[in-house]
């Protein structure tokens, strides 16, 4: 199969697991916070449910399913223990840096996040990738009604950006961001790069309608520097 970029004029990325190697810096964040509930869920049972969720509906779907409290200061204490985290253990996904590098000469490019904003700009500083990336250009689930898996925030990112769905390609790592963007109306490809189960990952991925799933952001470049050896200039 050949990869190619020519029908899109506007990528959209998720950032954890994506951009950023810090999916397991959230999940072990919301575990403590769990735990502070009083509830004995195991790390595993956390990611297999509740990957790619914004934090406030792991909160509610927590709360009625077992009836206990939600901490009031859980949102303060989570974006704390991430940027601690982030500043110890945050990894860079390889080839992440030179695959934005690539398409930013030759697409409008953005983020769109379920994450806190403040623990997406801080991810994209301590990673070298926020110079590709601005206030206008960053979008995360705050910004509209409903979170991924709903459709908004792509839509909203979108129409930021000036740019249709259908001029739309969106980068992806969990099967909740993919269905969100195919119900936005946007291509999507999934990445497995950075996976604990890449198998299941694009299996599940491919399952929510993924139209390609891509392991690495190098074999990406290889291909499509064949592709797109020269500016396309589709951000016009």
């Amino acid at each position: 199969m050949t990869i190619s970029l020519n029908d899109y004029r506007l990528i959209i990325f998720d950032c954890d697991g994506t951009l950023v190697d810090s999916e397991y810096l959230n999940h072990i964040a919301t575990a403590h916070i769990i735990k502070q509930m009083g509830l004995d869920i195991s790390l595993d049972d956390i990611v297999h449910e509740f990957k790619g969720m914004k934090l406030r509906i792991v909160m509610d779907t927590l709360h009625k399913r077992y009836d206990v409290p939600i901490p009031q200061d859980y949102q303060k204490t989570y974006i704390d223990l991430v940027e601690k985290a982030q500043a110890e253990h945050l990894k860079k996904v390889p080839y992440a840096q030179e695959f934005v590098d690539f398409v930013s000469s030759r697409f409008k490019i953005c983020v769109g996040s379920n994450g806190e904003l403040s623990n997406i700009k801080s991810s994209l500083i301590r990673n070298d990738l926020m110079p590709y990336f601005s206030d206008d250009t960053i979008f995360n689930a705050a910004m509209v009604d409903s979170p991924k898996p709903a459709p908004d925030l792509f839509l909203y990112a979108a129409k930021q950006m000036k740019q249709t769905p259908q001029d739309t390609l969106v980068i992806e790592d969990t099967a909740i961001g993919v269905r969100a963007a195919r119900d936005a109306g946007m291509d999507v490809w999934g990445f497995t790069g950075v996976a604990d189960k890449p198998q299941q990952a694009a299996s599940e991925m491919k399952k929510a309608g993924a139209s390609l799933i891509i392991r690495d952001f190098q074999s990406l470049l290889t291909e499509l520097n064949g592709d797109c050896s020269q500016p396309l200039n589709k951000s016009a």
